[in-house]
């Protein structure tokens, strides 16, 4: 026999405790199978039946609802219930209680539910930052080669008609037409510069073609603030990490320069001992630098996120700025 009134009194405070539980549970990923047989549990303890189980639609678990002095009770719409209770007939004098129960498995239910569908849009979102990421290296990597292989040949190609023709009008004696195709050619000049920085500010040629190593350490070298760079890893990781890695140090050298009046700037590059790709970028500037306020630091920690890593900035008024980031390998 079941003493439900034993029961009842405590078994509403001990289905709150449980039922918290449950949702720690739900929150936490911990829910699955595994947590459905602690439900079992629950229910037992709060219904004071130890035979108490749940039987959930579709499952394998038989029933023994026509078993003498057993009962079937139902959470959710009668026409697509949820879950079943199974549990001691007597139990049905205590109406109140099944549907104390009833109610809190619901609340459980909905909530695993609403966690699975909160679990699949913050994966649908992170595969979508994922894939605009990889589709901007893709078009920056495109427009490096276009550049390269169009526009600039065909401005050379130009230059050196317009330096034939200058050396030809010099020869006969027209030189205002000489200086001033030699001025058209140094402007042309000029504009091909620019172009092969842009080129190389879209996806460095050096990059695609040596690796981390020669282009992190063509950054140092550009970088106005006197840099030391060290790389060292055991293997080239992937184009998107390697593209993200050069990405990250081009914008922290970039801020140094513009922001930190630093006296000197250290570049490191190593495998993390626990997985992945670590890069450290620190100076002795001034401090203070905040990626709430900067727009470059935000746009690099949503860079870094987009591609499943990790970002730390430490930047005390005063003693410099160190950005920590971790990388997937």
């Amino acid at each position: 026999m079941v003493l439900v009134p034993a029961a009842y009194a405590t078994g509403l405070i001990r289905m709150r405790t449980i039922r918290s539980r449950a949702v720690d549970l739900v929150q936490t990923g911990q829910l699955s199978e595994t947590g459905h047989d602690r439900w079992d549990g629950a229910v037992k303890t709060v219904l004071g039946d130890r035979t108490a189980r749940l039987v959930w639609p579709g499952s394998q678990r038989t029933t023994d609802r026509d078993a003498r002095g057993r009962a079937m009770s139902s959470v959710g719409d009668a026409d697509a219930p949820l879950v079943y209770i199974e549990h001691d007939a007597a139990l049905l004098d205590n109406p109140q209680l099944l549907r104390s129960v009833s109610a809190s498995l619901r609340i459980m239910i909905d909530n695993e539910r609403l966690t699975a569908e909160l679990r699949h849009s913050l994966r649908e979102v992170s595969r979508s930052r994922l894939r605009i990421v990889q589709a901007a290296d893709e078009a920056r990597r495109r427009a490096e080669r276009d550049l390269h292989d169009g526009s600039q040949q065909q401005l050379f190609s130009v230059a050196l008609r317009l330096r034939m023709a200058s050396d030809a009008a010099r020869a006969d004696g027209q030189v205002v037409l000489a200086d001033g195709l030699e001025t058209t050619i140094d402007q042309l000049a000029s504009a091909i510069k620019e172009l092969r920085e842009l080129a190389r500010g879209l996806h460095p040629a050096l990059l695609a073609e040596g690796g981390l190593v020669p282009a992190i350490a063509e950054l140092g070298r550009r970088c106005t603030v006197v840099t030391k760079v060290t790389v060292e890893l055991r293997e080239r990781p992937g184009q998107l990490i390697e593209a993200t890695v050069y990405y990250v140090v081009s914008e922290c050298l970039a801020n140094v320069t513009k922001y930190s009046g630093a006296s000197s700037c250290e570049v490191v590059v190593s495998d993390d001992p626990d997985g992945g790709i670590r890069v450290v970028v620190a100076d002795d500037g001034v401090g203070g630098a905040d990626p709430a306020r900067g727009s470059g630091l935000r746009g690099l920690a949503d860079r870094v996120d987009a591609v499943g890593g990790t970002m730390r900035v430490e930047s005390p008024v005063g003693a410099g700025t160190v950005v920590a980031i971790h990388l997937p390998g």
